[in-house]
């Protein structure tokens, strides 16, 4: 032990372990070029599926979005308007005509 201590005192000039620095090596620019086309190609794909398709982790394609100001989420419409529902917003706007004129001569009747 002393003997490592030692060397590593002449080595760095302090006591303590060097600090290990991930590499990063998730970003290449391969990557970055094949996740940009990928999103180009079809911007409803997810992520998972993305970094399914390129083997690349899911963390490293949600970075490349970030850095190229990309949001990793898309638009899915769950409720729409259709032809039949004319009838029922007909309904619906009389409705609300008919309660704001009570509401209305409510308050005239109490001032």
């Amino acid at each position: 032990m002393f003997p490592r201590l030692v060397q590593r005192l002449r080595d760095t000039g302090s006591f303590r372990r060097p600090k290990r620095r991930r590499r990063r090596n998730g970003r290449t620019e391969e990557n970055i070029i094949n996740v940009l086309a990928y999103i180009e190609f079809d911007r409803h794909v997810g992520t998972r599926t993305l970094s399914l398709d390129l083997g690349i982790a899911r963390t490293t394609v949600r970075n490349i979005l970030k850095d190229y100001r990309l949001h990793p989420y898309h638009i899915v419409l769950h409720q729409a308007l259709n032809e039949q529902d004319f009838g029922n917003r007909l309904n619906y706007c009389q409705w609300m005509l008919g309660m704001l004129e009570e509401n209305i001569n409510f308050l005239t009747k109490i001032l």
